[in-house]
């Protein structure tokens, strides 16, 4: 027997084992390589739609904000033009002042409803001014209703318009919109 022919021939089978051997090792490594870039990948991916998705509640949550807020601020004027009609309406229980006295209690069960929504969303900074307005509201009642003298009913009325304006700005201030003036 030519053991020099045996030993090539292992040698050989060696050598083509230890390729296959390394090609599969290879291989294997280079399937990890892809996981983990995949994986990199479908992370990144997934960062940046729970980004996209933070943004739009972010922009839907500032709206209805707005709607909100909007409707607090629409119902205290209502209600201020109620009274408006109402201070101003002949002394007699006429129709119109019967009117206006009906339209004052539909617009204070609006006011309190689009104050307890603005209460629900809105920081201290907006609801304390917002509270405001609308004890100074319910006072604008009770001395209208009690024949209270002009001066205080024009005091109310002045106290009304300062709170309005700080309740504004708070509003404002909250929907990072203090910048538009």
């Amino acid at each position: 027997m030519d053991w020099t022919v045996v030993v090539s021939t292992a040698i050989t089978g060696a050598v083509g084992i230890a390729g296959v051997a390394g090609t599969l090792w290879q291989g294997k490594r280079g399937r990890e390589a892809q996981a983990r870039d995949l994986t990199r990948s479908l992370e990144a991916t997934t960062e940046n739609l729970n980004l996209g998705i933070d943004a739009e509640n972010k922009r839907a949550r500032e709206a209805e904000k707005r709607r909100i807020y909007a409707a607090c601020l629409s119902a205290f004027s209502e209600i201020l033009l109620a009274l408006v009609q109402y201070r101003f309406s002949s002394s007699t229980a006429s129709a119109g002042e019967r009117h206006a006295s009906i339209t004052i209690s539909k617009q204070r069960d609006v006011m309190y409803k689009a104050t307890n929504e603005v209460g629900l969303i809105a920081p201290v900074d907006v609801a304390k001014p917002m509270d405001q307005i609308t004890a100074k509201i319910l006072d604008m009642i009770v001395a209208m209703d009690t024949n209270a003298a002009a001066e205080e009913i024009d005091s109310l009325s002045t106290e009304v318009g300062s709170a309005q304006t700080r309740l504004r700005i708070a509003m404002r201030t909250d929907l990072d919109e203090s910048r538009l003036g």
